[in-house]
């Protein structure tokens, strides 16, 4: 069945036999119990990774020296750094370098410039959903067409629409009636980087992995590509600013429907263009470049300084402290800007936090997603007696009733399985992540362990209030 760019095509799946599904219920239990018992240890792991972090930040800031662009003495000392990159870690790069016809669109010095390519393709995208009417399962596939601009190719030779009519009608609406097959990429997005990284007598070259390429390059028109203008309905030619000073809310609509008045290919701000009108196979080609001009470390040095030797660096150990382990200090930032070191302490503090509710979220979801799976086979066996009402389903009246009946014990069933996981699963999480907190800094665990155990005590009393209120009906 088509549906506009979308293609509806339904199809009756064999359901699994009871035993089946208990014998496929247990399994996933069992990994319900590896994922719980996991994001707890995971929890617990992070939280002393956070601690002994920040207490070798607080350790480093007291201690390190702040050494100039020369060199520094070979010692284990922390040391702290903030220079101006050296020449050849900002090599000139010209739009030529990517492309030859590009040749004139920009000229500019950094440590990294990227050129994006993107193509218009036809996608093809593919949702399924399970549906049950009466007795009978069926999986619902929506494929669905539209053009999108992909940094990849896309194989359309696979498409459902190549072997079924009305899939094929769909494609038309999305894809336009005379698309075949998404073309090859001509190019591709590179990134070019400096042979080395050097600040000052610093060698920082392992850190080139870190200094991304993210601020736009603005492009110059050139012989083959100039700036786009397009006729408004005043009759006169507008670049894309202008054309937006006059129509203001409704400029890109009308840009998008006015008459082209540019050669084939255009620019438009820091993205090339290569068709005038938005057809498959079209590019957009835009470059990025990274702004830091200044390498700032704060760790260790080793080598001389000297001209024909560069400094290399390496991490500052933070001595062990009560259940931390020896702690590297490693910390680089490459900005516009000469910073300061309560600067990169700060942002690696902010970087240490960050990191942290990242694992406490993640180890939120899947602590109660554990316990949910471990408590897989009772839902299975809420859909086998579903599925044991389903065999009635011919008796007039009577059938109906019971469908219903089946199918509200096994929605009532997952509801409460959700329950328990929740009421369960995040106070595990708060009580470790107290007990952690208790072991390394207890005048913020204790309180934080209170809160978890009136929370899970909270949570238990429900369950068996709910289940006693069961029992009595």
């Amino acid at each position: 069945m088509q549906q506009g760019n979308t293609y509806v095509e339904a199809r009756e799946v064999r359901r699994q036999g009871p035993w089946s599904k208990l014998c496929g219920s247990l399994c996933i239990s069992c990994l319900g119990i590896i994922m719980y018992w996991g994001s707890l240890i995971m929890l617990a792991k992070n939280e002393q990774s956070t601690v002994c972090t920040q207490q070798a930040l607080t350790k480093v800031a007291k201690v390190y020296e702040e050494v100039g662009c020369g060199g520094a003495p070979n010692d284990s000392g922390a040391i702290y750094f903030s220079c101006p990159f050296a020449e050849e870690s900002l090599p000139l790069r010209e739009s030529k370098d990517f492309v030859s016809w590009l040749d004139g669109a920009f000229s500019v010095k950094a440590v990294k410039v990227r050129q994006d390519v993107q193509m218009l393709q036809c996608v093809e995208t593919r949702k399924t959903e399970e549906r049950k009417d009466g007795g009978k399962t069926y999986k619902v596939d929506h494929y669905t067409y539209n053009l999108e601009w992909r940094d990849s190719p896309i194989d359309s030779r696979n498409f459902r629409a190549w072997s079924v009519a009305a899939a094929r009608e769909a494609l038309r609406d999305g894809c336009g009636a005379g698309f075949r097959s998404n073309p090859t990429f001509t190019m591709s997005s590179r990134t070019l980087t400096a042979p080395t990284l050097r600040a000052g007598a610093f060698d920082l070259s392992r850190f080139l992995s870190k200094v991304d390429a993210s601020e736009p390059i603005a492009l110059k028109s050139t012989g083959s590509f100039g700036v786009a203008r397009r006729r408004a309905k005043d009759g006169k030619l507008y670049t894309w600013d202008e054309f937006e000073d006059y129509y203001q809310e409704s400029a890109w609509k009308e840009w998008k429907y006015a008459e082209e008045a540019s050669p084939e290919g255009y620019l438009l701000g820091h993205v090339v263009h290569t068709c005038n009108t938005e057809k498959v196979g079209c590019l957009r080609i835009s470059y990025y470049k990274s702004s830091a001009t200044h390498g700032s470390y704060l760790g260790r040095s080793k080598g001389s300084g000297m001209v024909e030797q560069q400094v290399r660096t390496m991490p500052w150990k933070a001595p062990a402290f009560w259940l931390c382990p020896v702690t590297d200090v490693d910390l680089f930032s490459a900005k516009d800007y000469p910073q300061s070191p309560e600067d990169v302490i700060s942002e690696a503090e902010h970087n240490n936090m960050v990191q942290t509710w990242i694992f406490r979220l993640v180890g939120a979801i899947l602590a109660p997603l554990g316990i949910f799976l471990f408590l897989c086979p009772i839902q299975k066996l809420a859909e086998v007696v579903e599925e044991f009402f389903d065999w009635f389903r011919f008796v007039p009246l009577l059938g109906s009733a019971l469908g219903f009946l089946g199918n509200a014990v096994s929605e009532i069933v997952g509801c409460a399985l959700m329950a328990i996981a929740l009421s369960l699963g995040l106070p595990s999480v708060m009580l470790v992540v107290s007990i952690s907190w208790c072991v390394m800094r207890p005048l913020l665990g204790l309180p934080m362990l209170l809160c978890s155990l009136v929370g899970l005590a909270f949570g238990i009393q429900k369950l068996c209030t709910a289940t006693a209120k069961v029992k009595t009906a």
